[in-house]
């Protein structure tokens, strides 16, 4: 790894992150409010190619949403690629819906890998879900067990994201979401 002193970006090998390396004069917001969310989904792909993310894939049915491109993995990629990201047809009457992520996830998934890494995206908006779920607005996060809460809670406040009672010990899955509901 290599940091740019001028730019504050760190590189590794061919992956680029965006990353500064000390708070901007120039601004006292974080500078994944600079970042459109292509970019961040480009972000948080780069960190899963360079070994510090997973994406897991989570799916009850993955060659339906596999065909229906509502794995968070082709979520990530629709995102990055400047489209809008599909939600599963099994959980919508066999109707292909299409969203917007909520930008606000994106910066703490982006914010939370580049800073310790680690963790593990089982759903980010595709999957059943309640009828009311913030999934389904591209709100909502499901990041697997092993997940360091402490720090992934104080990364997700700085966001507008909180967790939810949605635990490890009764849903297999840390659920973060803007607004924590």
């Amino acid at each position: 790894m290599r940091l740019h002193h001028r730019t504050g970006i760190v590189c590794a090998l061919v992956v680029c992150l965006l990353t500064p390396a000390a708070p901007s004069e120039a601004t006292d917001r974080p500078a994944f409010n600079r970042f459109s969310a292509a970019q961040l989904a480009q972000q948080i792909l780069a960190l899963r190619a360079s070994g510090r993310i997973r994406i897991h894939d989570y799916s009850a049915n993955k060659a339906a949403d596999r065909r229906d491109r509502s794995l968070a993995s082709q979520q990530l990629a629709d995102i990055a690629a400047g489209k809008r990201v599909n939600l599963s047809r099994r959980c919508h009457g066999g109707r292909l819906v299409k969203i917007r992520p909520d930008i606000r996830i994106l910066r703490f998934l982006a914010d939370l890998g580049t800073a310790s890494g680690g963790y593990t995206i089982n759903v980010l908006f595709g999957q059943c879900h309640s009828r009311s779920s913030l999934h389904y607005r591209g709100r909502a996060v499901d990041l697997r067990c092993g997940l360091r809460v402490t720090k992934a809670d104080t990364k997700a406040i700085r966001w507008g994201v909180r967790r939810n009672p949605e635990t490890c010990r009764r849903n297999y899955h840390w659920h973060y979401s803007v607004g924590g509901r």
